[in-house]
Order: C-alpha cells, then structure tokens, then sequence
C-alpha cells in the first residue's frame, strides 16, 4: 500500500498576520468528509465523500491530526511580552488522511467600518 503524502501548509504571497500578534497561521483547509445514508440505495447510486473547505486558525498539528479554530479570544501579553495562552473555540479535528491541501491565507485588513444587519 503505498502512504499517501501529508498536506504541508502552503504560505500565502506577501506579509501580513491574521490578528495583531496572534500566534497562529490563518490557513483555509481542503479535506474530505465521510458522508452516509440511512435509507436503502441501489447500489448504482451511492453516496460519495464530502468535499469540505475550513478557514480558521491551525492551532495544532500533529502526525494524526490538524485542530483548526474559527475563533480566538482576546491575546493577553504577559509581563515579559510572550503572549499567555489563549482560548480557542468553533474548534474540528481533522484526521490528517482526510486532508487534501492546507493554505495559509493572507489577510488584509481594510478601514474599519461598521456592517448593518438586516
């Protein structure tokens, strides 16, 4: 069986972060999601993978699995100016065989200006 290549997170063009000083890549992920049924299907018609994109922050990375954040909360600095730990959230797990392709994403912040709802 031959081992299929990890995804490599691949770095935007240019410069920039996606928060002041947030110490994680902002990263879209491509990945595949088991999909299933629970009715009966002729076995001409059955159901095929999800294909899934995730944006967020890659907060860990290991030999079997990525964690990507939708949220971060606020960075605190401590006294010495390392930045203390930080509470994620909207967090998914996702197994490292799942994944297709891993980019980071270069954000770029405009004026801010407030967005009416309906």
């Amino acid at each position: 069986m031959t081992k299929k290549p990890q995804a490599k997170v691949q770095k935007a063009s240019g410069t920039g972060i996606a928060t002041d000083r947030q110490p994680w890549p902002y990263v879209e992920v491509q990945w595949h999601d088991a999909t299933s049924e629970s009715q009966w299907k002729s076995s001409d018609n059955l159901p095929n993978v999800s294909a899934i994109i995730t944006r967020g922050w890659l907060v860990r990375q290991t030999k079997r699995c990525i964690t990507v954040a939708g949220s971060v909360g606020a960075i605190d600095e401590k006294p010495d100016g390392e930045i203390a730990s930080l509470d994620v959230g909207e967090i998914i797990t996702i197994p490292r065989g799942c994944v297709i392709d891993i980019f980071e994403l270069k954000v770029v912040r405009t004026p801010k200006r407030r967005v009416t709802l309906n």
